[in-house]
């Protein structure tokens, strides 16, 4: 609402802004304004456009809220010189947005925005309209839309980042109200990627977090099955103290019974009874040795067990060591590989573009050799035509010697007929011709400094083949000239023969004046020989000339198809080197290939590592489980022992007595020997699972013997002086009796002290002390089996741990096999590196091999670019 009200005072603000200065509204006044016509005086109504206001918003760059009027498109851009930022524009002063960010308008009851080209982009409720330095197509925006020009950008020089223009749109259509509200106003926030090392670097963290939690589970249950221990030794303990108490009651009951049942038994009852008992405490005597040696023996079994389970454990626990440092040197190597790679990827993307840039130099250069190609073609035809050209001058300046010889030939017959017949000329006639001569000699010597021109031109003609044209040219001009002295040579002929007619008809001169005309014409004749002469010589020095010009011109031929020899094997190993660049990207896939194998693979293994880690704790637990049975089983054994002991102790003592009362019985007496027998073996039975009291019972048994001798004495009147001897007897015993209770008292002192101690197997003497008065043996042997059953139960999962450490021991040879694989494939990766590094030398040593041949044909162009010219 304080926004909306904001609003509205910008928007009356922006209004009041609108009036002119002569009181009229401009075009932005709501329609019920109406303004006057200038001309006509009438009222006309003013049409109002649609506003946006621009509201900044906290995390933008700070502006000045914008009221923008949408009459027409407005520029959202950076501030420059022509245009700077003002409260009716949207232009802003930020150096992220673009000269021409975007675009707002109003069409059609709708506002649109297009980003135009922007390099930052531009986002409507943080979603940008288009990628990077493209054209976004116009999307509509409503009311309460955030916009958004640009990003934040940091300069990594000064580290200061720039806002982007963040601001809250409220758009106003043309009649006053405000437009539709966005669905959408929600901005979120920019997430920036994370690199893959970090990434990395969080899975270790993260596989060691739950390492830690494993390892504090698996104490927290050890805790917890101490605690339940603990609980039910304390809840045996106290059952063992009630189940005492209720012993000894259950004991003074017996005694109670045993001494009615002693009144009221008969001796050859008693005998049986005795007789039956003995025998049977015979046999669970040799019972229970018997299962004690079988308890022994497999004692001795399940320690021989636990010793090779302690060393399975110990070499497991090495082997463990082992391949976690396994792991971590394969870790390390796996990083080393993808830096490695990085470098490849790094050095193939560099090969790439220099391959590239040598395709581009190679192109223009055979491009520019191609060029000079149809030159040189062209200059070739140019150089045939002048050859055939010079041929056919060559060929008629021949005939014209020919004509002139013969002429000249003609005129010698002529002269020597003139001789024979005496015909002599004028002799000044005779030196005009003689001047006439040595003039034409004086041209034809002044020629030979230019056949020296031609000469040099020749050899530079050597140097540069372009320059033959020229040279031809000049030797044309030079041949014309020469066709010129021949035309006048034939005038002067002619004119030679008119003053042989002239000197015919001048017979009568004098001899000595014929004979000076005699020797000027031998004069003339030489000169003639000498002209004749140096043609022959220039017409040598031509064909000289053509010859040297077809020589250079098959050299040239030779030279061009050498080249485009040479062309054709730079195509060929550019072919080639396109080839194993090609060979090398497939190599370089088939590597990164291999290595995302390699990756996937030692994912897997670190997977089997951590099962056969809990494999490896489950199997510790299970061995320390077994250790604890063990201690059980042997605690059962030493009270099993005990037991036997102490039942061979009170049967020596029972035997013992057995033979002194046989010794000082009498026949009268024997009632209360067989009452004595009963009562021993009775008490026998009883005091199995009470250890502690066995010389107490036997003095209350004695004093019931001497109870009932007494009773014999009364009874029978024979014996008499037996009983008082019996009874002097007992006397001695009783104070025998009285010292060993002494030290019996000392001894009861110290069981009672070790009475806690075998609270443990008080549970089992209970259970045997009612198998005993029930007579059941059953229970006793199904006991025994149970207690066997359960050995064998033990010695089962024994050797199911056996097979757990035979599985882990197969599947560390498994992944030190799959190690050696690793490390073959190392090994093979290095030998591709290496036949990668080596195309790499090969493919600079054929880029060299390109720069030498573009450079030798620039050279040759820069050679052959005068002709040209």
């Amino acid at each position: 609402a304080i926004k909306l009200l904001s609003s509205m005072v910008v928007l009356n603000f922006d209004h009041k802004k609108i009036l002119n200065n002569n009181g009229s509204f401009n075009k932005r006044m709501s329609p019920k304004s109406p303004s006057l016509d200038a001309k006509t005086g009438n009222s006309t109504p003013v049409s109002m456009t649609a506003v946006a206001h621009l509201v900044c918003q906290p995390n933008s760059h700070q502006f000045e809220d914008r009221s923008l009027s949408l009459e027409n498109p407005v520029k959202v851009g950076r501030s420059v010189a022509k245009a700077k930022p003002t409260r009716n524009n949207a232009i802003f002063d930020c150096k992220v947005l673009s000269r021409n960010h975007a675009l707002i308008w109003y069409e059609n009851g709708q506002f649109f925005l297009k980003d135009t080209k922007s390099s930052n982009g531009t986002f409507i409720n943080n979603q940008r309209l288009s990628k990077g330095s493209e054209e976004s197509p116009p999307m509509e925006i409503s009311s309460g839309d955030i916009v958004q020009f640009g990003v934040d950008v940091v300069e990594n020089s000064r580290k200061v980042t720039h806002g982007c223009i963040l601001a809250a749109v409220k758009l106003y259509l043309p009649d006053g109200n405000e437009a539709k509200p966005s669905q959408t106003t929600l901005v979120i926030p920019n997430t920036g990627t994370i690199p893959t090392q970090d990434l990395y670097t969080l899975q270790n963290c993260l596989q060691d977090a739950l390492r830690k939690e494993q390892i504090l589970s698996n104490k927290l249950a050890s805790l917890q099955q101490i605690m339940l221990s603990a609980q039910e030794a304390s809840k045996s303990s106290w059952k063992a103290l009630i189940d005492e108490d209720r012993l000894l009651s259950r004991i003074e009951i017996l005694e109670v019974q045993l001494q009615t049942y002693s009144k009221n038994f008969s001796e050859d009852k008693l005998r049986e009874e005795i007789q039956r008992l003995t025998d049977e405490k015979l046999k669970y005597q040799e019972a229970a040795k018997e299962r004690l040696e079988e308890l022994l023996q497999e004692k001795l079994e399940l320690s021989k067990k636990l010793h090779d389970t302690e060393r399975s454990l110990y070499n497991s626990n090495d082997e463990y060591s082992h391949l976690l440092q396994v792991n971590k040197q394969n870790q390390e190597e796996l990083m080393e590989l993808a830096t490695k790679h990085e470098k490849q990827v790094q050095q193939v993307e560099e090969l790439t573009k220099i391959i590239q840039d040598a395709e581009k130099d190679h192109t223009e250069a055979l491009e520019k050799f191609e060029q000079e190609k149809k030159e040189l073609e062209m200059n070739l035809e140019e150089l045939r035509l002048n050859e055939s050209v010079m041929c056919a001058r060559v060929e008629s300046l021949q005939a014209d010697t020919d004509f002139t010889k013969e002429q000249f030939q003609a005129y010698k017959t002529k002269v020597e007929g003139s001789r024979h017949n005496g015909d002599l000329p004028n002799v000044d006639e005779l030196n005009a011709k003689n001047k006439m001569i040595i003039n034409n000699q004086d041209d034809i010597i002044s020629s030979d400094p230019r056949v020296k021109q031609l000469e040099d031109e020749v050899k530079s003609i050597k140097e540069k083949l372009e320059i033959t044209e020229k040279n031809v040219l000049k030797k044309n001009a030079e041949v014309e000239l020469l066709q010129g002295q021949l035309e006048k040579a034939q005038l002067e002929e002619a004119s030679m023969a008119a003053d042989q007619v002239l000197v015919r008809a001048h017979q009568d001169d004098d001899y000595t004046e014929s004979n000076g005309s005699v020797s000027d014409m031998t004069l003339v004749s030489t000169s003639d020989l000498c002209l004749s002469n140096d043609k022959e010589e220039a017409c040598e020095q031509l064909r000289k000339l053509l010859i040297e010009a077809r020589s250079k011109k098959t050299a040239v031929e030779a030279y061009l198809e050498n080249v485009e020899k040479e062309l054709c094997v730079t195509r060929d190993k550019v072919q080639q080197t396109e080839c194993e660049a090609q060979d090398l990207r497939s190599q370089l896939r088939v590597c990164q290939q291999q290595i995302k194998d390699k990756c996937e693979y030692v994912s897997r293994l670190h997977n089997q590592m951590s099962v056969l880690e809990s494999s490896a704790k489950e199997v510790k637990d299970q061995v320390l489980k077994l250790k604890e049975e063990l201690l059980s089983k042997q605690k059962e054994a030493d009270a099993l022992k005990k037991r036997i002991h102490c039942l061979e102790e009170f049967r020596k003592d029972d035997g013992i007595c057995v033979d002194e009362r046989a010794h000082s019985s009498i026949p009268g007496g024997g009632e209360s020997d067989n009452y004595y027998r009963l009562h021993t073996a009775v008490s026998d039975t009883d005091n199995l699972p009470n250890i502690i009291h066995p010389l107490s019972n036997d003095n209350v048994n004695r004093c019931k013997s001497g109870s009932s001798s007494d009773s014999g004495i009364v009874n029978s009147e024979h014996v008499v002086k037996v009983v008082s001897e019996e009874c002097q007897n007992l006397k001695r015993k009783l104070q025998e009796n009285e010292t060993a209770m002494k030290k019996y008292a000392v001894e009861n002192d110290r069981l009672q002290e070790e009475y806690h101690k075998i609270q443990e197997s008080f549970k089992d003497l209970q259970s045997l002390h009612d198998v005993l008065k029930e007579g059941g043996k059953e229970d006793l042997f199904s006991k025994l089996e149970f207690a066997h059953k359960e050995l064998i139960d033990k010695s089962k999962k024994l050797e199911e741990a056996q097979s757990e450490l035979l599985q882990v021991r197969e599947s560390f040879s498994k992944v030190t096999e799959e190690r050696k694989c690793l490390r073959n494939e190392l090994v093979q990766i290095e030998e591709q590196y290496k036949l990668v590094t080596y195309q790499n030398q090969m493919v600079k040593r054929f880029l060299l091999l390109a720069v030498a041949v573009a450079f030798l044909g620039a050279t040759f162009h820069v050679f052959l670019a005068p002709n040209g010219s």
